[in-house]
């Protein structure tokens, strides 16, 4: 007897290949997560304010400090969230920032590459 023939007989006994599962037309619904805004580390944020006015902007040294998870700053800052005192500290950092600008006049002039006629001039906005 060849030793082929047992196998093809238990290959037959046990039928014919599975059939090939249905594939719908038609995706499943997904629902997609609100959108976040991830928060900027401290130096994240010293960076941006550095590359936006440059190095001689002094920035403040205490905004709300930055949380570790998992080790990592990075980590901890997509999770945080800044509380209203927080909120209170970036918004004095950013009118301190303002002032440093206003006050030096080449920033100034990149920053506001016109004159306001007054308080609100739209041609000056715009």
């Amino acid at each position: 007897m060849s030793p082929l023939l047992p196998a093809l007989l238990l290959l037959a006994a046990c039928g014919g290949p599975e059939p090939l599962p249905v594939l719908r037309s038609e995706a499943p619904a997904i629902t997609a997560p609100a959108p976040t805004l991830k928060r900027l580390t401290a130096t994240q944020y010293a960076n941006a304010m550095h590359a936006l006015f440059g190095d001689d902007i002094i920035l403040p040294s205490r905004l709300e400090p930055d949380e570790r998870i998992e080790g990592l700053y990075a980590v901890g800052s997509s999770f945080t969230t800044i509380s209203s005192y927080g909120v209170e500290k970036y918004e004095s950092a950013a009118y301190d920032v303002a002032k440093q600008v206003m006050v030096d006049d080449t920033l100034r002039a990149r920053w506001v590459p016109c004159s306001p006629s007054g308080v609100t001039d739209d041609a000056c906005a715009g």
